[in-house]
């Protein structure tokens, strides 16, 4: 072996493998988040029953925990002495002694903030992860337990050089109605740490302590549940930004204003002495507009909380009018906005939600009007998968038009997700993906191996599902990829030739296809989601199953219609009036409005045969 002398910091342990079949190598190794480099070269190091670990000095013993743990789960188990006979893993950091294969020197060439670097060497039987920082290592850890899991412990020999593009990737749990449970954010700081998102603003519009009663210490077993979550959150390197919304009731003159001001900062430092580094003041949905008051209080939470403690991160906002189309008017800059954006301390992150509240994308043109506007780089925060404003419907698609070019200068990039922890993370991993490396953003590639990642079996049933809730549409709000483009695709094709008189048999079969694969993926997931997964969606999936079977109906109908089979017709008819009539109102529950749902009616309305 080639190593530089073991200091006594290192720390050496063997594994071992559980015996089993080793399964074919997928030389796809489609990994998620995509890594800005992944060269793979011939040959590959199999990590047969046994193998070495060598931990670096800065390693700490949570993070030794945590990866035994990884190699755990892919069947091994240690041993007491190592045995130079099996393949050796080194982890450390760019501060400790690296092995000969890694210099500093390549470090730096790579490697940024968070960065790291994965070497795998079947010739010297090595496998290095080294990360520029302790998040480098841990992201480091995440794509090593993906290459373990994907090639079941027969590696490819290769290099993977990795960073991120944008700094600050995360969550915000900023939507109205039921918060998450405590067990949700539990969960999602587990789910964060595998997907390298390192950011979750805690801001539940309904915690009334959060908003309404701001004022007011949060009780006791309120700030146990807290404690435990910035605890977690930082187990699995996530920021814990704790957010206050106090614009609906906070005094800003006199008296009373100083005491509401100091109200927030007595509750920003018990939050801070409990472990919290990063702090937010949110003014959006509120009716009072002055920019400058409002301003006063951030630059006064800057300066005398956030100043005053040296490991606080920049305090965070979102001002009343926090969408392009609010802040500008007959092209000129709102009064409030340009009060706000005048007096606000330049080192105070903004954060914006693009050209509406629920827009269809950002342009690096658009980002950048809202920065000359704030003269500072300003952050995202994207209401995508949120379904606060649609109810009825789930937002199962991947993050979408917001251009790479934007993402090379977003300060932060955080998503709004739904009520609904678990169906959100299908989209949370495609924008971890995104927010890690918009340049090789593949967004349906991400979606596809974010369903696969989550549901195994069932990814393939969930897929169908999904691609009918993508699209997010009201009056104001406009957001998402459409609702299963090729099937609308099919039954608009099918339409044009009933039109013309051409033969539709073909189109026929496509169609029962695609109706048929609703109804299984339907039956299937009913009975086979995890019991949370399935009470989050269970009245779309019965609509799903309903829809399915309406358009299996509609679609005999039009078959006979196109034979003039006038019986058949009417029987087929009067069978999808009736299913029809007992399908959910859209404001209830609704999924494939446009496309399964829309053929009931157009189905309905072509040339019909009268008796």
């Amino acid at each position: 072996m080639h190593w530089k002398s073991i200091a006594g910091g290192l720390f050496v342990l063997c594994i071992f493998f559980m015996t089993g079949d080793v399964k074919a190598m997928d030389t796809t190794f489609s990994l998620q988040p995509s890594p800005q480099s992944f060269i793979i070269q011939d040959g590959t190091l199999t990590l047969g029953k046994a193998v070495q670990l060598v931990f670096g000095k800065s390693v700490d013993d949570d993070t030794k925990n945590r990866f035994i743990g990884i190699l755990e789960e892919n069947g091994m188990k240690g041993c007491k002495q190592a045995d130079i006979e099996y393949p050796t893993i080194y982890l450390g950091t760019r501060f400790d002694l690296l092995p000969e294969n890694i210099s500093h020197q390549q470090m730096g060439e790579y490697f940024p903030e968070q960065g790291y670097k994965i070497l795998i060497n079947d010739k010297l039987k090595q496998v290095s992860l080294v990360g520029n920082d302790q998040d480098g290592l841990f992201y480091a850890m995440q794509t090593f337990s993906q290459l373990l899991t994907k090639s079941s412990g027969k590696v490819p020999n290769g290099e993977i050089c990795d960073y991120p593009i944008i700094k600050k990737r995360g969550v915000i749990e900023g939507f109205y109605g039921k918060p998450w449970t405590q067990k949700d954010r539990l969960d999602q700081f587990r789910f964060y740490g595998e997907q390298k998102i390192n950011t979750y603003i805690y801001a539940p519009k309904d915690d009334p302590y959060h908003r309404e009663k701001w004022r007011e210490p949060y009780p006791k077993v309120e700030m146990q549940q807290l404690q435990e979550l910035i605890t977690a959150a930082e187990k699995n390197h996530v920021d814990f930004i704790f957010a206050l919304s106090p614009g609906l009731n906070m005094v800003f003159d006199g008296k009373a204003g100083e005491q509401d001001l100091q109200l927030l900062l007595n509750k920003f430092e018990l939050l801070y002495n409990m472990g919290v580094h990063s702090f937010a003041v949110y003014f959006d949905d509120i009716k009072n507009k002055d920019g400058a008051k409002q301003a006063y209080v951030l630059n006064e939470v800057n300066k005398r909380f956030v100043k005053k403690h040296e490991n606080i991160n920049p305090l965070l906002t979102v001002p009343t009018e926090y969408y392009t189309a609010d802040m500008i008017q007959n092209n000129h800059v709102k009064s409030y906005t340009a009060d706000f954006s005048k007096n606000l301390s330049k080192d105070i992150v903004v954060m914006y939600t693009g050209e509406g509240v629920v827009c269809e994308g950002i342009s690096s043109e658009a980002l950048q009007k809202v920065e000359d506007i704030y003269k500072r780089k300003v952050a995202v925060w994207w209401n995508y998968p949120v379904s606060d404003y649609l109810k009825s419907k789930l937002a199962l698609g991947p993050i979408t038009g917001i251009d790479d070019k934007a993402g090379a200068n977003l300060q932060m990039f955080i998503m709004n997700p739904m009520e609904y922890a678990n169906l959100s993370k299908i989209t949370l991993a495609t924008g971890a993906d995104y927010a890690w490396n918009p340049k090789q953003y593949d967004y349906n590639k991400a979606w596809q191996q974010a369903i696969a990642a989550q549901y195994g079996k069932q990814a393939e049933a969930m897929e169908i599902f999904a691609y009918h809730s993508r699209r997010m549409e009201n009056s104001w709000a406009h957001v998402g990829l459409a609702d299963a483009p090729s099937v609308r695709k099919h039954m608009d094709t099918l339409f044009q030739k009933l039109q013309t008189g051409q033969d539709c048999s073909f189109d026929i079969n496509l169609l029962q296809q695609d109706f048929f694969d609703m109804k299984t993926a339907s039956e299937n997931l009913q009975t086979q989601l995890p019991k949370q997964d399935k009470e989050e969606c269970l009245p779309q999936l019965k609509l799903f199953e309903q829809l399915a079977e309406a358009d299996l109906t509609a679609l005999q109908m039009l078959e006979a219609n196109c034979n003039e089979q006038k019986f058949l017709y009417q029987k087929y008819r009067a069978d999808l009036l009736t299913k029809k009539k007992n399908l959910p109102p859209e404001t209830v529950v609704q999924i494939s409005e446009k496309v399964a749902r829309s053929f009931i009616d157009e189905a309905l309305a072509y040339k019909p045969i009268t008796k």
